[in-house]
């Protein structure tokens, strides 16, 4: 006795406002990717001038504050500043490092601006599609560890070219894990996952091609 297999359900179509929704998410990665690269020019520029602007972590509370009797704890984070007159050995490193994450940033909007591109045709899943979010992944994962480390040594050339002493600033040049950094290693473990969601679905998706 032969069972003959039924088809199964067609797949819904996407509805007008999830199309128009995935539209603005493309078009909110576009625009996120320009504007990266506009910020690469605008940094390249202003190295190139020897100029550029500095965070680092804070080392003493700003001695102009008034402390109230109210207060019973504060915190400050960083010390940002602006300085001129670089070398460009000195600025290289740090040009060379903002460029990277730049372009790590700009890689995520066009791994999601893909993803939104193939749920709006209706064929999210793909072996290249698991591949871009892997490689997110351990991109995001890892820099936001070793990036920390990396701008250290940028900046402390910088500050070693202008002859800026540490001693007595309100300011040091240590390992910062800041807000940012968090960001990418939570965004890092979300595409890790989206990734192994991602795996299942095109092997199943392959599954269920087989059987039309």
């Amino acid at each position: 006795m032969i069972t003959a297999l039924s088809p199964g359900k067609p797949r819904a179509a996407l509805k007008a406002v999830e199309k128009i929704g995935l539209l603005g998410v493309m078009l909110l990665m576009g625009t996120g990717t320009v504007v990266l690269l506009l910020i690469s020019v605008a940094a390249i520029v202003l190295g190139a001038n020897g100029t550029t602007y500095l965070t680092f972590p804070a080392a003493t509370p700003p001695s102009n504050w008034s402390q109230s009797s109210n207060v019973t704890e504060a915190q400050f984070d960083s010390f940002s500043m602006a300085v001129h007159g670089v070398s460009g050995d000195a600025m290289t490193p740090f040009i060379t490092t903002m460029l990277v994450a730049v372009a790590l940033m700009v890689a995520i909007f066009v791994v999601f601006f893909w993803l939104a591109l193939r749920v709006y045709l209706e064929r999210p899943f793909g072996r290249m599609m698991t591949a871009g979010l892997v490689a997110v992944a351990a991109l995001n994962i890892t820099g936001a560890f070793v990036f920390p480390a990396i701008l250290v040594d940028a900046q402390g050339a910088i500050l070693a070219d202008l002859e800026i002493a540490l001693e007595g600033a309100p300011f040091t040049n240590t390992y910062y894990f800041t807000e940012f950094d968090a960001l990418g290693l939570v965004l890092g473990i979300f595409c890790a996952l989206f990734a192994g969601a991602f795996h299942i679905g095109t092997r199943l998706q392959r599954e269920t091609d087989g059987l039309v």
